[in-house]
């Protein structure tokens, strides 16, 4: 995904999700790379798109695991279109 996405899944905004982005990365828990596209013959900005590491998909799971928050409450459901950063 990236950092767009992210921000309009979890309804935060982009200066507070690229700052976790960038900490997940420098911790290992992340990898990312820039898309591979001419940005004028697209007409936008490249994204940077982010995944879990192997070692950050087993960080990841156990501090979900102790955060006593369902993980149901932070994803949406298969069927839910994805929030906009202007939906409450």
């Amino acid at each position: 995904m990236y950092g767009l996405q992210i921000g309009q899944i979890t309804g935060l905004a982009t200066g507070t999700i690229h700052p976790i982005l960038d900490r997940l990365r420098q911790a290992g828990w992340l990898d990312s790379r820039w898309e591979d596209i001419n940005p004028r013959e697209q007409g936008r900005h490249q994204r940077r798109f982010h995944w879990f590491t192997a070692d950050g998909v087993e960080k990841a799971k156990h501090a979900l695991e102790n955060a006593r928050i369902p993980l149901s409450r932070l994803l949406p459901s298969p069927n839910e279109a994805p929030r906009s950063s202007g939906d409450q």
